[in-house]
């Protein structure tokens, strides 16, 4: 599927999604860095009060959010089901985001394509992805295509693929898949860390699916997922932006409502295992530069999410910040080197990622990068130094915003993976109140040995590494 405006979906496609920063980062594996230079500090970002949100439940058990707003110029509906990796068997990685496009015949036989088309007809835009937790189906739209947009998706859960159907959707999705592959350098080096960061917990796979699963998959397999997933039980749907809530209650109640049915239960939360020791892994590669990849796993219930997104601005966000400066400007071996926060419902893993020059020493890369890392939990980070990333934070955190789209995503986002939809209204106070000890404390709980994975991808034979 894509994204508004046309762009390809990614493995883990949402604004702060696992993973999400990885096609951004395949840009710069084409670029050289320039000198560092002292980036301004970002202007605060005025004050922008969120209007009131009206939960409710429908009577089938589907939940809803109403999120009205008279400033916006179109109305965005999101669909958000359990349905991921979180809830497949080894051996069927890949049935969600197979469902994830087999849905869409449900509201138009001419699947994907044909709804995208339909919902482009009424002036709006569509998407859809799936994650490790759940999968969404979003639509914008002027205010006048509320009922429309409400009636096609609600016909996701009435879905009925045939055996063609599946054979077109399979192909699509591994086409999908390949793409991607080639397109961004970071995807495997990714799916390879995950992979041996979580070992017993079905976070290891990728969402994407894995290939050999997807060419077994049968009809009845994704029959019964739709019966067992796609019911109102599994359901939120966020309504923001232009739109009269009665009026959205009432389309809801002819709608949402109709939709029948009750899925298995969510699956209780798996305790991942304390590592008592570095993971560390080598495998082949596809690409002509070795890439470096270290992940730490965060502890659970720590409270560190705004800490560790705060850390991960300090080392990358920017040319000025440590690992630009420090890892990529200082040593010239490394085409990029960065930083990020990937948060899973029941698991957060804080990841760098690193590409070699050709022959730069591997050994020293790979010791420069995790010093610089840990040495947030050595040292506070001077103010100043913490301000300019919190402040560039809250402006990327206003502007992912602004938007009726924006809005409903970050609702939805804050729902399916912090389980509480208010917690979207908190990120920015966590984030302003946030001291150089907070910091601290959170990297030494994070950043230890016992919670890294290293994972190496070799250059592809014949690259000269």
């Amino acid at each position: 599927m894509t994204q508004p405006g046309g762009t390809a979906k990614r493995a883990r496609a949402h604004p702060r999604s696992p993973r999400a920063a990885a096609t951004a980062l395949a840009l710069v594996l084409s670029l050289a860095p320039g000198p560092a230079r002292s980036a301004p500090a970002a202007p605060a970002p005025p004050a922008v009060a969120a209007g009131p949100v009206r939960p409710l439940t429908l009577k089938n058990g589907a939940h809803v959010l109403l999120a009205p707003d008279a400033r916006a110029s179109a109305v965005s509906v999101g669909l958000w089901v359990d349905a991921g990796v979180r809830y497949e068997r080894p051996g069927m990685i890949g049935l969600s985001h197979l469902v994830e496009h087999l849905s869409a015949r449900g509201a138009d036989p001419g699947g994907d394509a044909e709804l995208r088309r339909r919902i482009a007809a009424l002036g709006g835009s569509s998407a859809s992805f799936t994650t490790d937790d759940f999968t969404c189906f979003v639509d914008a739209v002027p205010r006048a295509g509320l009922e429309t947009v409400l009636q096609l998706e609600t016909r996701r859960f009435s879905a009925k693929p045939t055996a063609a159907m599946l054979e077109q959707d399979r192909a699509a999705v591994r086409d999908e898949n390949l793409a991607r592959m080639r397109l961004n350098p970071l995807e495997r080096p990714l799916h390879e860390l995950y992979f041996a960061a979580f070992p017993n917990h079905p976070y290891r796979f990728p969402s994407t699916g894995l290939d050999q699963d997807l060419g077994r998959l049968q009809l009845k397999d994704c029959q019964d997922y739709l019966r067992t997933r796609y019911t109102p039980d599994h359901l939120w749907v966020t309504i923001a932006g232009d739109f009269d809530p009665d009026e959205a209650q009432e389309l809801l109640r002819r709608t949402v409502e109709s939709i029948g049915g009750k899925g298995d239960p969510r699956p209780p939360a798996l305790k991942l295992p304390e590592s008592t020791g570095e993971r560390r892994q080598t495998v082949p590669g596809d690409v002509p530069v070795a890439i470096l990849t270290v992940g730490w796993s965060a502890v659970p219930d720590a409270g560190d999410e705004a800490a560790l997104e705060l850390m991960a601005g300090v080392l990358s966000g920017g040319p000025a910040s440590r690992l630009p400066r420090n890892v990529v400007g200082d040593q010239q071996a490394c085409l990029f080197a960065r930083a990020s926060r990937d948060r899973q419902r029941e698991a957060t893993l804080f990841w760098a990622a690193a590409a070699l020059r050709p022959g730069a020493d591997s050994a020293a890369v790979e010791k420069s990068l995790i010093t610089e890392i840990e040495r947030l939990a050595q040292e506070p980070v001077p103010g100043e130094e913490l301000d300019r990333a919190r402040k560039q934070l809250e402006v990327a955190l206003f502007v992912s915003r602004e938007s009726s789209l924006d809005r409903g995503q970050a609702l939805g986002m804050a729902q399916m993976v912090a389980g509480d939809w208010q917690d979207a209204h908190r990120e920015l106070e966590r984030l302003r109140t946030l001291t150089p000890a907070d910091v601290q404390q959170a990297a030494a709980r994070t950043l230890t040995a016992a919670r890294r994975t290293v994972v190496w991808l070799r250059a592809a034979p014949g690259s000269g590494q």
